[in-house]
């Protein structure tokens, strides 16, 4: 994991509206974060209402596994604000990881069409979600040309090509692989 000094100084050099700040300070130790968390929350958390969780790798790759399904519904409904924020979200948690393949991926995805949706198929399958259940199959760049099956598929092997995709599958799947064995042990 990143060091919260090279997570913060890569939000504010690619966030210049600082709207995804909060997602490295899940990263932090509670100690760490709580200076920047609200009194209500500190409260909470303190009182035992609510929980604090450090993020590792494993629940990163959760995070964006239970984020896609929003991600998905923002790019269907042509919602282009929400749409690139979610990508964002994305970007600055596979930063996080801090594997030169993964900083590959978060330099790629800069590139932003269609709604995010090709670099949504993209981190689907990285994370082993199957993301068709989610999928409206209108992709557009919000005029009313619409692309056919045959011409996605394509514009996905040319994203799948702009980075180390296998590199990346293998490197996330050794944190499954790892979080699987240590529950059998429990």
């Amino acid at each position: 994991m990143r060091s919260f000094e090279e997570m913060k100084e890569f939000i504010e050099k690619n966030d210049i509206l600082g709207m995804t700040y909060g997602d490295i300070i899940d990263c932090l130790p509670y100690e760490k974060a709580k200076e920047y968390l609200t009194n209500d929350y500190i409260e909470k958390i303190e009182s035992g209402e609510a929980k604090w969780e450090e993020y590792n790798e494993y629940t990163i790759i959760r995070k964006i596994k239970d984020y896609l399904e929003f991600a998905w519904a923002k790019a269907n409904n042509q919602r282009g604000l929400s749409a690139s924020r979610s990508i964002k979200h994305f970007q600055n948690w596979f930063y996080m990881f801090n594997n030169k393949y993964c900083d590959k991926l978060v330099k790629s995805m800069k590139a932003y069409e269609y709604y995010g949706k090709p670099w949504l198929v993209i981190i689907s399958e990285l994370v082993n979600v199957k993301w068709k259940k989610f999928d409206n199959t209108s992709w557009t760049n919000g005029n009313n040309d619409y692309l056919n099956k045959r011409q996605i598929n394509t514009i996905l092997e040319e994203y799948k090509n702009k980075i180390p995709f296998n590199e990346i599958k293998e490197y996330l799947n050794e944190f499954l692989i790892k979080r699987r064995k240590n529950e059998k042990q429990l």
